[in-house]
This record gives C-alpha cells, sequence and structure tokens, in this order.
C-alpha cells in the first residue's frame, strides 16, 4: 500500500483529487513547488496516520478546512506561499503532535484561536506576511516547547504579551512590521536562549527594560522605528555576543553609555533619528 507520495518541484497543475482521501495509508505527502490551484480538499481529513504535509509553493486559494483538525498525528504542516484566506480554524488545536506549522505568505486573517496553546508539542510557529488581526493570545504561553516564531508582516495591534517569558527554549522572535503598542515586557529578559529578536517597525513606546542584558546569546536586536523614550540602558553592554543592533527611529536621548564598548563581537550599530546627544564613547573605538 501507499505510505508515502513525493510529486515535489514539478508543474503539476489543477486541483488535487478529491480521491486522495481513499488513500488512508499514506504518512507523508509532498507536492510543494508545483502549479495545483483551487481549494484543499476536506478529504484530506481522512488521512488519519498522516504525519507529514507539504502543500507549500502552489497556488491554493479559499480557506483551510476545519477537518485538518482530524490530522492528529501530524507532526509538520507546510502550506506556506500559497494564495489561502479566512481566519484559522479552531481545529487546529486538535493536532497535539504538530511539531512545525509553517502557514507564511498567505492572506490569512482574523485572530490567532486561542486552540493554539493546546499544541504542546510545537517548537516552530510560521505565521508571517498574512493580514492575521488582534492582540496575541495570552494562551501562547503555554507553547513551552517553542523555538521559533515568526509573526512579521501581519496588523497584530496590542501590547506584546508578558506570557511570552514562558518560552524558556525560543531560539528566534520575529515580530517586526506590526502595530504592536505599549512597552516591551520586563519578562523579555527570561528569554535566556535568544539570539534574534526583530520588533521593528511597530508603535512600542517607554523604556527599554533592563532586563534586556539578560539576553547573553543574543547576536541581532532590531528595535528600530518605533517610539521608545529614555537612556539606552546600560545592560546592553552585557550583550557579548551582540553582532548587530539597530536602535534607529525612536526617541531616545541622552548619552550612549561606555558600556557599549564591551561589545567587542558589534560589527553593525544604527543609532541615527533619535535624540541623544553629547560624545561618542571612546570604549565603541
Amino acid at each position: 500500500a501507499l505510505t508515502t507520495l513525493f510529486l515535489t518541484e514539478n508543474s503539476f497543475t489543477g486541483t488535487l483529487p478529491t480521491e486522495l482521501g481513499r488513500l488512508t495509508t499514506l504518512s507523508g505527502i509532498w507536492v510543494y513547488d508545483n502549479n495545483f490551484i483551487g481549494t484543499l480538499p476536506t478529504e484530506l481529513g481522512q488521512l488519519t496516520i498522516l504525519s507529514a504535509l507539504y502543500l507549500e509553493k502552489n497556488s491554493f486559494t479559499g480557506s483551510i478546512p476545519t477537518e485538518i483538525g482530524q490530522l492528529v498525528e501530524l507532526t509538520e504542516l507546510y502550506i506556506n506561499l500559497n494564495q489561502l484566506n479566512g481566519t484559522l480554524p479552531t481545529e487546529l488545536g486538535l493536532m497535539t503532535d504538530l511539531v512545525w506549522l509553517s502557514l507564511e505568505s498567505n492572506a490569512l486573517t482574523g485572530s490567532l484561536p486561542t486552540q493554539l496553546r493546546n499544541l504542546s508539542a510545537l517548537e516552530v510557529l510560521f505565521l508571517s506576511e498574512n493580514s492575521f488581526t488582534g492582540t496575541l493570545p495570552t494562551e501562547l504561553g503555554q507553547l513551552t516547547s517553542i523555538t521559533e516564531i515568526w509573526l512579521r508582516n501581519n496588523s497584530f495591534n496590542g501590547t506584546v504579551p508578558t506570557e511570552l517569558g514562558e518560552f524558556s527554549r525560543l531560539r528566534s522572535l520575529y515580530l517586526q512590521e506590526n502595530s504592536f503598542t505599549g512597552p516591551l515586557p520586563t519578562e523579555i529578559g527570561q528569554l535566556i536562549q535568544l539570539y534574534d529578536l526583530s520588533i521593528n517597525l511597530n508603535q512600542l513606546n517607554g523604556t527599554l527594560p533592563t532586563e534586556l542584558g539578560r539576553l547573553e546569546l543574543l547576536w541581532s536586536m532590531s528595535l528600530a522605528n518605533n517610539s521608545f523614550t529614555g537612556t539606552v540602558p546600560t545592560q546592553l553592554g552585557d550583550l557579548s555576543a551582540l553582532i548587530t543592533l539597530d536602535l534607529s527611529d525612536n526617541t531616545f536621548t541622552g548619552t550612549l553609555p561606555t558600556e557599549m564598548g564591551q561589545l567587542t563581537n558589534l560589527t553593525d550599530f544604527y543609532f541615527s533619528k533619535n535624540n541623544l546627544n553629547g560624545t561618542l564613547p571612546t570604549e565603541l573605538g
């Protein structure tokens, strides 16, 4: 019986046949990088032992069918780079074995369902370049296995939830190009495995939390194009792994702390379009 279906990187066209639902012995479907069109057949929900579903880089349209929640053994779901729309089905929360969820570069809308909190095995959440709105549900803090969160280029608003501090394994956090407001929560200092933090191009304000200095593995931090105020915390000098730091287009005041000279790995430092004064610390040289 057929267990895997590999049709990747061809020029197949047309819709996925509903008869796929009869291949109940399938454990993996790879049809990415073709020219498939039409909606995702609801019959995919009949493939209950499926563990991998790769549909990216096609031209699928319509919404994600609720029947996808029947794929309770699925660990990898890639539907990025299509033309899907509509809201995320709450039934995604039934896929508790899911490790990778990539829905980037579609036209998905609405807020994130709180049922995503049930994805206790989830390590990678890629939702960038859609049209999601609303606030980030605080329930996301229950995803304690998460290592990558990419939500850039959407229309999320509200404050950055303090519950993000629960992501003790998080390595990259991309929240740029949204409409987040309010201060950066101090709990962000609990993300001690973080190496890439991008929150530029939002509407964040307030002072930078000194707790940022705890992120000792961080190599890139972009906070540009917000409305941050106050002085640059001396604790940023503790980020010894930092290579890129972008603080431009904010409203920082005061002088740059001499502790910035401790960033011996720093190669790119942007701080234009602020209200900084004084002289540059000689330690930066």
